[in-house]
This record gives C-alpha cells, sequence and structure tokens, in this order.
C-alpha cells in the first residue's frame, strides 16, 4: 500500500490515512444533528483493552456543516435525514467517535457496531456505500520542536466523496478543507 504523504520535515512525517486505519474526524451520521455540541461522556473499559478496568474520560466537540433530507422512507418515517459533522475528539479512546455519536442519537451511517441497520442498507442500496462514513481529513498540533502551530488537511477518500456528491456536499467538504 503506498501512502500519500502529506507533511514532511526532519523529525516526522504526516500521511493522508487510508479508511480502515485509527483516527477519524468528519462523519455522515443519521439524522439532524445539533449545530454544536460538546459530548462529554465515558467511554466504556471493554472498549479499550489497554485501559484501567473503569469508565474513561471522553469529550468530543461536534459542529454540523450541512444537513439534508432524502425522500427515502425508513422505519418510522417517509424521509430520511442525514447531516455532514465535523467532530474534533480532545481526547483519544478506542472507538469514542462513533459511541458518543450513538449516545446523542446520531450514529455515523455504515457503523457496523453502533449504527442502525436500516440506514447502512439505505446507503449501500442507494449510494453502493459499502463504508463507515468517517475520515480523518485535517490534524491540528504544536510541532514539538519548532513550537509552531501545524494544521494538516486532506480530503478524504473516493467512496466518501462520492456520497457526499450524492448529498449535494461535496463542494463544501472540498472548501472547507482545502485551504
Amino acid at each position: 500500500m503506498e501512502l500519500e504523504i502529506i507533511y514532511r520535515d526532519e523529525r516526522f512525517i504526516a500521511i493522508n490515512k487510508p479508511a480502515g486505519l485509527l483516527v477519524h474526524r468528519s462523519a455522515i451520521v443519521q439524522g439532524y444533528s445539533p449545530d454544536q455540541i460538546h459530548i462529554d461522556y465515558p467511554v466504556k473499559a471493554q472498549l479499550d483493552k489497554y485501559s484501567p478496568n473503569k469508565r474513561q474520560n471522553g469529550i468530543t466537540d461536534l459542529s454540523t456543516l450541512a444537513k439534508c433530507e432524502l425522500k427515502i422512507a425508513n422505519e418510522r418515517y417517509e424521509k430520511s435525514r442525514y447531516s455532514l459533522v465535523e467532530l474534533r475528539p480532545q481526547t483519544g479512546r478506542r472507538h469514542q467517535l462513533r459511541y458518543h455519536m450513538k449516545h446523542i442519537s446520531h450514529p455515523i451511517i455504515g457503523d457496523p457496531k453502533y449504527g442502525k441497520i436500516e440506514h447502512n442498507q439505505i446507503f449501500k442500496n442507494h449510494f453502493e456505500c459499502h463504508r463507515l462514513l468517517l475520515a480523518s481529513i485535517g490534524l491540528s498540533f504544536t510541532h514539538p520542536f519548532t513550537q509552531k502551530d501545524q494544521e494538516l488537511h486532506c480530503l478524504p477518500n473516493d467512496d466518501f466523496l462520492s456520497v457526499a456528491a450524492h448529498l449535494g456536499w461535496e463542494d463544501l467538504i472540498k472548501a472547507k478543507f482545502l485551504i
């Protein structure tokens, strides 16, 4: 597997992380999510086998970037609603973003563990999407040696962009995350 390098200096390297590896930030979720929310909800210990046997602090900030309604019936309604959200984890627990989105009743589309099967099926059938719609598209940090603030950005992969295009969000994603 060849990895796209988005930043390199003499001390470290940053790559465009392919789907399936850890650390995510933007997602397409079920329902109309709140415009802004600070989620401070412990993550269950069994989600992280390396943690002490207790709940671990889990903090995530969410901003809703866009919303849409599809004329596709679901289990309770004649139409289905979805949101494009930006997630900023303040802690790094295993499955934290997926668990937090389920906790606030806006599970990430394509999530086989915490998502809703019916909505995942809608995206498989209508958009040929067979993956978790969660993408790492930005990273902000203080460089450990120069002490300068760094911001790195990259587009999500083609699968994510294809679904975003069907929902009318592709240009928004490109404008927001490619500065």
